[in-house]
């Protein structure tokens, strides 16, 4: 029997977008769907997500989700802060509180009813790709963190509390608050590698999870690659630097959606700078290994859902089990 209840809730970079546009909107005949760019519920899916995030769901929100399947899908619940950086720490968000919201959407669902669905990538790559993501937009006005030395550096110099930049590149401690929130319930772990080289197969996952079959269309993530060490910055987060100077000095305005599109195709007529290539020397990609191998080898909770096949990829090089 089928979860009535799924929540697939990243990593960033794992093929998220792909799954969305491509797959889970074929689901919305069958569940209450919501993704960052559809929902067939009737909530505002920004203040839902904030809603969330703070642990605590209005009754008017789960009136809305009860009585059909739900299925979400929002990187953003948990991770948002893999892309925020402010005043010299990640943007206040609370990993607990978030999952503990998600649980309150279903609060009187059983355990078995429950399945939560995390994509993983290996390390070194998931910050490579963010952080092309990410430079532009989010870390550009932070001098300390401009460059993907230094913000690989911050992620290997802390990972103990979820304000510090490795925090989230540690695998298990999401896994762990995901099954101190979720308990019994299933916490299936997928792979970006198996999405990339055989998304046939990951379709085929979706579909007996979902109970529907699904359709494999042919599309693409938003990945930058250019080749195996060098990625490409978001050439359209360049034009929000306007949109930035905006939130500094006119916080308190908000610009009507609407508006805010019109303004955005026309800051398309005028001509940036290329996009920066963000690129990782192989230096700084053994020093990750090494990081990242001592991290996972003693992670026993990774290493639970760690398959060999892939051990050389998310640990640098090959980890016993302990």
């Amino acid at each position: 029997m089928m979860e009535k209840y799924i929540f697939h809730l990243g990593y960033p970079k794992t093929g998220t977008t792909y799954l969305q546009r491509n797959i889970f909107t074929q689901l919305a005949t069958k569940f209450s769907l919501i993704t960052p760019e559809f929902e067939n519920v009737g909530v505002n899916i920004k203040k839902f997500r904030r809603a969330i995030q703070s642990g605590v769901i209005p009754r008017s929100t789960r009136r809305k989700l009860a009585g059909r399947p739900l299925f979400l899908s929002l990187e953003g619940l948990l991770f948002d802060s893999m892309r925020l950086w402010r005043n010299g720490s990640f943007a206040p968000m609370n990993l607990h509180s978030a999952l503990s919201g998600l649980r309150g959407l279903v609060p009187e669902a059983s355990a078995e009813d429950i399945a939560v669905v995390l994509y993983l990538r290996r390390q070194d790559e998931l910050l490579h790709s963010l952080f092309a993501e990410s430079l532009t937009f989010h870390f550009a006005p932070v001098k300390t963190l401009n460059s993907l030395d230094k913000y690989a550096q911050a992620v290997m110099e802390g990972n103990s509390q979820p304000e510090l930049p490795g925090y989230y590149y540690t695998f298990g401690n999401t896994l762990e608050a995901v099954r101190d929130a979720f308990g019994a319930s299933q916490v299936h772990v997928r792979y970006y590698e198996d999405l990339r080289t055989c998304p046939e197969d990951e379709v085929a996952f979706w579909s007996k999870t979902c109970g529907q079959p699904l359709r494999w269309t042919p599309g693409s993530d938003n990945t930058r690659r250019v080749d195996a060490s060098t990625k490409k910055a978001d050439a359209e987060s360049l034009r929000f630097t306007l949109l930035r100077m905006k939130e500094r000095l006119a916080p308190n305005i908000k610009l009507p959606n609407r508006l805010s599109r019109a303004f955005k195709r026309g800051l398309s007529r005028f001509e940036f700078n290329s996009p920066p290539d963000v690129v990782m020397t192989p230096e700084l990609r053994g020093l990750l290994e090494a990081h990242f191998a001592e991290v996972n080898r003693s992670d026993s909770l990774l290493m639970e859902v760690l398959p060999p096949r892939l051990q050389v990829h998310y640990c640098g090089r090959k980890v016993p089990r302990p």
